[in-house]
């Protein structure tokens, strides 16, 4: 009995581990600038088609795009090809990957991708 226990248990937590996204968030500066709200529409409304886009934010202030990524679907690359496509250069400034427990991208934000 103990042992069909041991085995749920390791069943149920590789189960959940098997769940868990590879998730990375890609900071960039795009040339030229994104200067403007139409700059921001562009952007968010093209790129949000590269595959495993979860998220993207974008900071008029800071010029900058923050996109949240599953990256067993798509890579830094992809991105920057897609900024290529609408006329945009994207300089990285940081593309890391976000803890596990963060993962749950709650999607009360407009930006959040479907």
């Amino acid at each position: 009995m103990r042992r069909i226990a041991v085995v749920f248990i390791v069943a149920v937590i590789s189960g959940i581990s098997a769940f868990a996204k590879n998730l990375k968030q890609l900071v960039v500066k795009t040339s030229p600038e994104m200067h403007c709200e139409s700059c921001e529409k562009k952007i968010k409304s093209n790129i949000r088609f590269v595959k495993g886009t979860k998220l993207i934010t974008t900071d008029l202030k800071s010029k900058t795009v923050t996109i949240t990524y599953d990256a067993d679907k798509a890579g830094a690359d992809d991105f920057l090809s897609a900024f290529e496509k609408i006329g945009y250069k994207a300089n990285i400034l940081s593309d890391k990957a976000l803890p596990k427990k963060s993962h749950a991208v709650d999607g009360t934000t407009s930006a959040t991708v479907k």
